[in-house]
């Protein structure tokens, strides 16, 4: 099971996996007792990253200074599994 829970003054945000998938989440709104489903399966998200890049490739051909970002956040996820 993957769940992460936000609290805040207005309510909690809740993110969780279906069915134990990696690849298939639900995130709900939590106020009092009542609860709402904000986002859920299915969803086509799995090729927009692969074709947003290429797209972004295709419309600069020069290196995208954002990507150094990558390398840190690639640094704290390794931190947060100990390596």
């Amino acid at each position: 099971m993957i769940e992460a829970a936000f609290y805040g003054t207005r309510g909690a945000a809740i993110l969780r996996n279906v069915n134990g998938s990696f690849y298939d989440f639900t995130v709900e709104h939590c106020e009092g007792t009542r609860r709402r489903l904000l986002a859920g399966p299915p969803d086509d998200w799995g090729g927009r990253a692969v074709c947003a890049w290429a797209q972004r490739v295709a419309d600069h051909a020069a290196f995208d200074p954002t990507a150094e970002r990558l390398v840190a956040v690639s640094a704290v996820i390794d931190r947060i599994y100990g390596r």
